[in-house]
C-alpha cells in the first residue's frame, strides 16, 4: 500500500510508489505467463484500486498504474478464472472491498464491477495517466472480446 499524501504533484514523488509499480508489473508478468499461482495478489491490487473510493488525484495515479500492470500483464488469465468462477480456498483474505459486495475470488461479477470503476477512474486521475486508465477499459473490453 503506498503512503498517502496530498501536498505530493505527482506520483513519482509518493514514497515507494514506483518500488510498488514494479512490484507489481514483476508479480503481474509471473501470474500472467503462469509461472506462479498468486490468486490473491492480483485481487488485492485491483480490489486497492477499484472496489474502495477514489483517494487523491495523486493517488488514483498509483492506483491505476498497479491495475494497469495487472490487466495488461495478466488481464486474460484473470478474466479466464473470472468466468469460471472458482471457488478459493480462504475467502476471508480476497473478499470484497467497501464498495463490492459480490462474492470472494474471482467471478464475472467482480471483473464487470473493476471494468466499471475503471471506467470511472479515468476523470480522476492526472492528465498524465488519463491514457493509461483509458487504455486500461479498453484492455478488458478487449479481453472479453477475445473469449467469445
Amino acid at each position: 500500500m503506498i503512503a498517502p499524501s496530498t501536498t505530493k504533484e505527482s506520483y513519482m514523488e509518493l514514497d515507494g510508489a514506483t518500488e510498488w509499480i514494479n512490484l507489481n508489473s514483476f508479480a503481474a508478468r509471473l501470474v500472467g505467463a503462469e509461472l506462479v499461482d498468486w490468486e490473491t495478489f492480483p485481487i488485492w491490487s485491483l480490489r486497492d484500486a477499484f472496489e474502495e473510493p477514489f483517494r487523491t488525484r495523486v493517488e488514483n495515479d498509483v492506483y491505476d498504474l498497479i491495475a494497469a500492470q495487472w490487466i495488461f500483464n495478466a488481464g486474460k488469465l484473470i478474466y479466464a478464472v473470472s468466468c469460471e468462477e472458482s471457488t478459493v480456498e480462504n475467502p476471508r483474505i480476497t473478499k470484497g472491498g467497501s464498495l463490492f459486495d459480490g462474492e470472494s475470488g474471482f467471478n464475472v461479477k467482480r471483473w464487470k464491477f473493476w471494468k466499471k470503476r475503471a471506467e470511472e477512474m479515468k476523470e480522476v486521475v492526472s492528465e498524465d495517466v488519463k491514457g493509461i486508465a483509458a487504455s486500461v477499459v479498453e484492455k478488458m473490453v478487449e479481453i472479453e472480446g477475445d473469449e467469445k
